[in-house]
């Protein structure tokens, strides 16, 4: 009886096949991370399409009026132990949850915290939340002030208003009310925002608070959490988190990210309707009116 011997690859034969396969993978994974990418921005933007159609049925069972991004509430009022502020996430939660509170009251209460993660008022999965610099806001190592969404409280600019770029709108027009902090704004009606289909109303962010610069402060030093929140010091820089959908300059604080990265994030415009832009400045555009 006689035997036949298989035969077997040769190493140079199986060090081809290796270097195929790495090959076919190198060419797969960026599709891949893509695909995922893509996936995440759609999803996020229902998340802003709901947010926004909260907005607006706040608006219908309150005279026509939007929340403010924060409200200070005044002296004798009360609404909760230990809760000084309302944000704008408290006003409309009723229209979408019944767990999406992001302010002092949920460091008192982690499982309250862990809850409202899972909630839309959360930045959806592609959000992993930021630390605040101010320890006592954090529940393990996470804002529960910034859920990756800011509400925009400059809905009275416009192209030539101010005439002066580098001016703000009055403070007493800001959707915000905060005495103790210099921000005495006032609710707002919803017909405030104009040009609708092109000022936004919520966008992707870093800070709760939807802040801008309106002019370069040349030789001012950045202090780490403006790099780390994405407020740099050049015009127009501001929190929105613009590398949200897209992937982070290789410079920290790169308003235009000229350096290699790839800007995508969502906006739900003043109309209702959900953007993914594409440029730093578009986003400033669409809470400016104007470029920087």
């Amino acid at each position: 009886m006689s035997y036949r011997r298989a035969k077997a690859f040769s190493l140079i034969e199986l060090l081809v096949v290796i270097g195929v396969i790495a090959i076919l993978i190198g060419l797969l994974l960026p599709a891949l991370v893509s695909a995922r990418r893509q996936a995440a921005t759609v999803s996020c933007s229902a998340n802003l399409r709901e947010l926004a159609n909260a907005f607006a049925l706040y608006a219908h069972d309150n005279k026509g009026f939007y929340p403010v991004a924060r409200w200070q509430m005044p002296p004798g009022a009360s609404f909760e132990p230990g809760i000084s502020n309302l944000y704008w996430s408290d006003f409309i939660a009723p229209y979408v949850t019944k767990h999406a509170r992001f302010n002092k009251w949920l460091t008192l209460n982690p499982d309250g915290f862990a809850a409202a993660r899972r909630t839309v008022v959360w930045g959806c999965r592609s959000w992993d939340g930021i630390y605040s610099p101010t320890p006592s806001f954090n529940v393990d190592g996470i804002s529960v002030y910034d859920s990756g969404y800011s509400m925009n409280i400059y809905p009275t600019y416009d192209i030539d208003r101010p005439s002066n770029p580098v001016q703000s709108v009055p403070i007493s027009e800001w959707a915000i009310i905060a005495p103790s902090s210099g921000h005495d704004g006032q609710f707002l009606r919803q017909t405030r925002w104009t040009r609708p289909s092109e000022r936004a109303l919520i966008v992707e962010s870093n800070l709760w608070l939807l802040g801008f610069n309106l002019v370069a402060k040349a030789g001012d030093p950045v202090a780490p959490q403006q790099v780390v929140r994405g407020l740099s010091q050049v015009a127009g820089g501001n929190n929105i988190d613009r590398y949200r959908h897209g992937r982070r300059s290789r410079v920290e604080g790169d308003f235009y990210a000229a350096t290699g990265g790839q800007v995508a994030f969502n906006v739900a415009f003043a109309d209702g309707h959900v953007e993914t832009l594409r440029s730093a400045a578009a986003g400033y555009r669409a809470i400016r009116m104007r470029e920087p």
